[in-house]
This record gives C-alpha cells, structure tokens and sequence, in this order.
C-alpha cells in the first residue's frame, strides 16, 4: 500500500482480467474488493482502492540511491502457498526492457511474486515486481536468477496523475494504455475507441502485425518480440 488512504499499487497484470475490480489480501487472512482506479499499460501499473485501509503501509522510497550488488528483498505470494519474503541482490540499474527502465534483481521468484514489493533493507519500497526473464531471448536457453522491478520514481510519477476524485465511473477511460480522456471518441494517446470506465471490462480486440523490421533502427524482423532489443522501438503495427 502506498497511502494511508488505502491506495494500493501494483503490476497491472496481477489484477486479472476485469479492468474496474480486483481484490486485495492481507497478512492477517482479511479479503477486500478493491477498484482499480487508474491504470497504466505502458509500464503495467495499477492503482487500486479499498474501503478499509491498512494501519500500516509501506513507505516508498527512492532507488537513486541503490547500488549495484546491494542486498534486498520482497514479499510475495509464489504459486499462492501464502505471504513469502524472498531475499535477493541489485544487479543492475537502468536495464532497459522493452523502451521501460528496470532494476534488475537477481532472486528466486516465481508466479505470484508480481506485483509484490521490492524493498531495500530499511523497509522502503524501491520498486515493484513486474517480470522475470525465463528464457534467453536470443537462444531459447532457460534462464534463473533474472527479474525485473519498475523502479519506485515512475511509481511516484503515475501516483501523482491520479484524478482528485473518488473513481473513473464518469470518465472516459481508455481500455489499452489506461489514460483518461475528456468527450472524445478515440484515445489521444494510443487511438483506441473509447468507452465509458464502468462499461470497459475488456479491451475490444484489435488486428495487429509485425512488422518487417525495426521501423526506427532498421534491425531485421526479432521474432516473437514486441518492442526492437536494440532501440526499444514498438515491432507492431494496427490493421
């Protein structure tokens, strides 16, 4: 939780599928509902809101001050089996993954560690967690150890967008980067029609294509990737 006001953040994709509802678990056993009350695909960051808040919260901090090889740890839930800490070390700043800058960890996470805390040893949290590498891109070789945290500063960014009201239920919201827009069709942003936040429980579906190669850097076609290795350009195209 990242406000006393019961504002909670985390990885876009571990709210499932519905845009506006989620759901929250505690240390103590209590289930809430929560809302989703912005949400940003471009770095899959949600923001939610629950009736009760918690009476502690963890305070976010601010990675500049990391270092590489700097010991850390983060709360999960791995594979649903309950509350887990999970210790692991910087080893990197800056890593670039898909045009987003991450802190790259290495620890052993697994399914349910997304969108958990990464704290350094004071307690802050630095970050949260959004990926893992599982396998080596380029060669298909599985991999361990390699994850990925978005970095506490874009998280104070997004937080400080959020509307000074109470929810999205009369805003037009974009149901594919998450933006809110003001009495238009399409999103000024990505260009997706638009719909009203309580109707969009599922992005409308969209044809798209890869393209032949790199449209910024002019690398051949990288199977499979979304977003250029070598200058993060987008590899997709609509239509």
């Amino acid at each position: 939780m990242c406000r006393p006001t019961g504002r909670h953040c985390s990885h876009k994709q571990a709210c499932g599928r519905s845009i506006n509802r989620s759901g929250v678990s505690y240390a103590t056993g209590v289930e809430e509902e929560a809302h989703v009350i912005r949400s940003f695909k471009d770095v899959d960051l949600a923001f939610l809101k629950v009736k009760r808040p918690a009476r502690q919260v963890i305070p976010l901090g601010n990675e500049q001050a990391l270092k590489v090889g700097q010991d850390v740890f983060t709360v999960g839930n791995p594979i649903s089996i309950g509350l887990t800490l999970t210790r692991g070390t910087i080893s990197a700043l800056g890593r670039l993954v898909e045009g987003v800058s991450y802190i790259q960890i290495a620890a052993a996470l697994n399914p349910g560690n997304s969108g958990g805390p990464l704290c350094d040893m004071s307690g802050q949290a630095v970050g949260i967690i959004t990926l893992k590498f599982q396998v080596d891109p380029m060669t298909g070789d599985p991999v361990e150890g390699i994850a990925f945290a978005l970095p506490a500063t874009i998280i104070t960014s997004r937080l400080a967008k959020l509307p000074e009201i109470r929810d999205m239920k009369d805003q037009i919201y974009c149901p594919i980067c998450g933006e809110i827009n003001l009495k238009v069709k399409y999103c000024v942003t990505c260009g997706v029609e638009l719909a009203y936040f309580h109707n969009a429980e599922q992005p409308r579906p969209e044809k798209i294509t890869e393209v032949a190669a790199c449209p910024v850097c002019h690398t051949p076609r990288q199977i499979g990737k979304n977003y250029c290795l070598k200058c993060g350009a987008s590899l997709l195209q609509k239509g």
